[in-house]
């Protein structure tokens, strides 16, 4: 009890000397130009100066899961406790942008850093005030230096200056921002803030809990728990205004705001608050955070016996909000700091629940928490092929009433995500309630599924092998998935070996990572997973712009600088990757998803081919058509296979492709949909990602989320032209799918429009539910793409997602007239380039 107390004298003791700095920071002053101190600056523990080449991760970015940014010529701040990096100015976009932000900060170690992007706001009512930066000083005076951003509005009517500073021995950055009115105008309403934007899970807010949905409340700090590392953002002075952001994907940013003020020509206004960063849990930022704001705490410790694999720790009030929430450690230890008030501990484990009344009486320091994890019982899983080998597998486990569905643990781990778990190996285990499940294996649409009920009991053990069968012949054909995203994403936090066994383990033999503005390359951890054999990565990237839409690129040399894509227009962005990667795959993300669509943004008249936009170019290979987000929106996917189809007839060859854009491990299915791709040889080992990416711009390619088509006419293929005299054909195609899922009809468009069509069937020996051969007679140039369409649905394989079976092809090019050359349709008042 004395070390506990004397802890936390020391913690507020600490908070309250940065807390004080403010005022002293907010007296001291830059040099004048001519005199600027010789970096870098060491005094008191604290070093300031600039990102050299050795203070970069010794890791390849390409192979890293870390969100670091810092560059050569940043601003590199640090103290026995944090590591920070303020982003200079280089002249180019993509500096500018991050030019006096916040870029990187950590406990010490670059790799862990998980910080996306920190920079001050400013609005006046309800509107932001655009600012841009126009200086960032090192100030050298005592007790230690510290940074100092110069910011201006626009119209030159406000000035902003930001202090930064550090203090050894504690985990904290203390910011203070002062805003003066340089104008001859009252500003009414002026609120200073901030913009922080880090990776994954939900951001949490005490009484709000984890944040999931977009909402705006007064809160005194919001904390974000990552896989190495915790944050805190405290409101020292007052609570602040938080608006959390989301978009389809998931949460996006979060913006704070100081309570308003007044300023009249020549006033100012101060705004404090406080970064800690720790790598321990959200408990222990949190006491960073009642000590900063003022507010008496007792620490909450507790071990859980046996450790459960994966548990957390609420502190629910009596009206039903979560004061705080915690995972335990691996030792099954937890922490929580909480004000007085009267709580119900709320523990959630693998084997269920339990729970705690606790009473924290003003002046308490410490607490015991007794909670005791429920015994779990055990499920032990195998699967196997039809050989007896071992196979990969992604293990789906339902609760049967009254049992509810169990939850494994986060949605970035592949030994338990939610409720399913992933396997390399073909064995696992997941400690689970005791109760009646449904349990179903599977290897992705080419196999059969394997479903068995079962009893588990507390303390025991129940074993499941299953085997797949190999169902789907695709033979020649590739499954591939093109737009999946990992660790390096600022809006995913996969660990990139858990990406490779939920791709292998759904049967994707190709894949292009696609991070946000990051070149991503998974090769290295497929050769550690010994899985050369089943998966092969290229190197790819998301060029993720802010105007224009998100476009992906593949393969892309792992070592060559991201393309510009900050106020640069498509046009300059295409041809950047056409100079750095001639073979390189430029595909069009979800073209119309809100907010996100290129075809949104450029306002493209599908019917016509005519952009409105300036700046928009047509030069890309491939375009996504059927987009993960839009399994549940069939309508969705209908619009776009129009659009798509409206293209073709203006004489636009693009490869339609579809891909899972997953973030997560549970619920954003990866593989689903997927692009099959035609080449030489289908094996994984032999596949290289030219020959890919050849074959696609090529059109060798079929779109599915589950069923596999193979079609021909007169014995050729998607992508192919072919030249029949007098226009009689013969149309033959042959749809394989799994029991588990129905192929109601089949569809043989020409131009746009239903020529003819027939019914599906029942499986049969080797997954045939359909084998058809129709004749058409086409009277000029043609076009022909066949889409499967099932009923019921693949929730079986596919928990929440109500999609039905889909598929279809690229074109085949029939040429009438015998010329040799296909002409469209129509043609768009501006040629495609």
């Amino acid at each position: 009890m004395i070390r506990a107390r004397f802890k936390w004298l020391v913690i507020l003791g600490a908070t309250t000397l940065v807390v004080g700095l403010s005022t002293w920071v907010l007296r001291s002053s830059p040099r004048p130009t001519g005199l600027e101190p010789v970096l870098p600056i060491r005094r008191a523990g604290i070093w300031l100066g600039r990102v050299g080449s050795g203070d970069l991760s010794p890791r390849l970015p390409a192979e890293s899961e870390s969100v670091m940014n810092a560059q050569v010529g940043d601003w590199l701040y640090k103290s026995d406790k944090v590591r920070l990096v303020v982003g200079s100015s280089a002249g180019d976009a993509e500096r500018q942008a991050r030019y006096g932000a916040i870029i990187d900060l950590s406990a010490g170690d670059p790799n862990a850093d998980e910080l996306v992007d920190f920079r001050p706001v400013l609005y006046a009512g309800k509107n932001a005030l655009r600012t841009k930066v126009t200086r960032i000083t090192a100030v050298d005076t005592a007790p230690a230096p510290h940074l100092r951003i110069d910011q201006v509005t626009e119209d030159g009517s406000i000035t902003l200056q930001t202090h930064i500073q550090l203090v050894q021995g504690e985990p904290l950055v203390d910011l203070v921002t002062r805003a003066e009115n340089t104008g001859r105008v009252a500003v009414r309403g002026v609120r200073l803030g901030d913009r922080v934007a880090w990776p994954g899970e939900p951001t949490f807010a005490p009484g709000l809990g984890f944040v999931k949905l977009t909402t705006t409340a007064q809160v005194p700090w919001i904390g974000r728990s990552g896989p190495q590392l915790s944050y805190a953002l405290v409101f020292t002075d007052a609570p602040a205004e938080v608006t959390f952001r989301f978009d389809r994907i998931g949460p996006v940013s979060q913006g704070a705001l100081s309570p308003a003020a007044d300023l009249a020509p020549g006033a100012s206004h101060l705004y404090h608050r406080v970064l800690a960063v720790e790598d321990a849990g959200l408990g222990r930022v949190a006491e960073h955070a009642w000590a900063l704001t003022g507010k008496p705490f007792a620490r909450v410790e507790g071990v859980l016996q046996p450790a459960p694999d994966w548990a957390t720790v609420a502190a629910e009030e009596h009206d039903g909000q979560t004061a705080l929430s915690v995972a335990t450690d691996r030792q099954g230890r937890y922490q929580l700091a909480l004000p007085a008030g009267d709580y119900d501990l709320v523990l959630r484990s693998t084997g269920g629940r339990d729970r705690q009344r606790l009473r924290v009486e003003p002046g308490a320091r410490m607490l015991r928490g007794k909670l005791v994890p429920p015994q779990p019982g055990t499920l032990l899983f195998s699967s196997v092929s039809a050989s007896g080998k071992p196979l990969a597998s992604r293990w789906i486990v339902r609760g049967i009433s009254p049992t509810p569905d169990p939850d494994f643990g986060p949605t970035e781990r592949a030994r338990g995500s939610r409720d399913v778990a992933y396997t390399l190996t073909g064995e696992g285990r997941v400690d689970l309630p005791p109760g009646a499940y449904n349990v179903i294996a599977t290897h992705g649409p080419e196999y059969s599924i394997f479903a068995q009920n079962v009893e588990v009991e507390a303390g025991g053990q129940t074993s499941i092998r299953a085997e797949l069968e190999r169902v789907v012949d695709t033979t020649g054909w590739v499954a591939c998935d093109f737009h999946v995203h990992q660790g390096p994403s600022p809006d995913s936090s996969v660990p990139l070996k858990d990406r490779v066994i939920a791709l292998i383990a759904e049967g994707v033999e190709f894949v292009a990572p696609s991070d946000h503005n990051h070149v991503t390359d998974l090769g290295r951890v497929i050769e550690e997973l010994h899985a050369r054999g089943e998966l092969v990565a290229t190197t790819g990237l998301e060029i993720t712009t802010r105007s224009w839409g998100h476009f992906n690129v593949f393969p892309y040399p792992p070592h060559a600088p991201v393309p510009r894509y900050l106020d640069t227009d498509p046009s300059e962005i295409f041809a950047m990757v056409r100079s750095r990667a001639p073979n390189a795959v430029i595909q069009v993300n979800h073209p119309r998803m809100r907010g996100l669509g290129y075809f949104n943004r450029i306002e493209l008249d599908p019917e016509t081919g005519i952009a409105a936009s300036d700046g928009f170019s047509f030069d890309f290979d491939t375009l996504e058509v059927y987009n993960g987000f839009d399994l549940n929106d069939s309508k969705a996917v209908e619009r776009d296979l129009k659009e798509w189809f409206q293209l073709l007839n203006l004489g636009y060859r693009y490869t339609a492709v579809g891909n899972s854009d997953s973030h997560r491990l549970a619920y954003q299915w990866v593989g689903y949909p997927r692009t099959y791709v035609r080449v030489d040889d289908d094996q994984p080992a032999a596949v290289h990602a030219d020959a890919i990416a050849r074959a696609l711009k090529q059109g060798a390619a079929v779109v599915s989320n589950g069923p596999f088509i193979q079609t021909s006419v007169n014995g050729h293929g998607p992508g192919e032209l072919i030249t029949v005299k007098g226009g009689r054909l013969v149309l033959t195609t042959s749809v394989r799918a799994p029991e588990w899922m129905h192929v109601d009809r089949v569809e043989a468009y020409v131009n746009g429009v239903v020529a003819a069509s027939t019914v599906g069937g029942g499986p049969s020996r080797g997954g045939v539910q359909v084998s058809w051969q129709t004749g058409l007679r086409l009277t000029a140039d043609s076009w022909i793409v066949v889409v499967v369409r099932g009923k019921g649905s693949l929730e079986a394989v596919l928990p929440r997602i109500k999609a039905a079976p889909f598929a279809f092809t690229n074109p085949i090019f029939v040429d009438v007239d015998g010329d040799g050359v296909f002409r469209p349709m129509t043609r768009p008042q501006k040629e495609p380039k």
